[in-house]
């Protein structure tokens, strides 16, 4: 593709958080590849992008309830609002 590693990561991560932001994807889905890039990244032993990393960070937010709390949707509280801040500022 002629771009680094890096610069793919976020590409990818980007077009999840759009996906997601847009309701076209499902956060099951972008979490789980978001998730299964960082570990590429780990066994690579290699930096994480700050854009993947945040993208990342977003929906690892949305997969627990904070403060035990089961009354309100990890995902709508904590995964949504963060990803429309990253595609704000994109």
């Amino acid at each position: 593709m002629g771009i680094s590693r890096a610069a793919l990561y976020d590409q990818i991560a980007i077009h999840l958080a759009r996906g997601f932001h847009n309701s076209d994807m499902t956060f099951t889905f972008c979490d789980a590849i978001v998730t299964d890039i960082h570990q590429v990244i780990i066994d690579a032993n290699e930096e994480r992008p700050g854009l993947f990393w945040r993208v990342y960070l977003a929906f690892d937010e949305g997969e627990y309830y904070h403060n035990n709390d089961r009354d309100e949707d990890p995902e709508e509280v904590y995964a949504r609002p963060q990803i429309a801040q990253i595609i704000e500022s994109h």
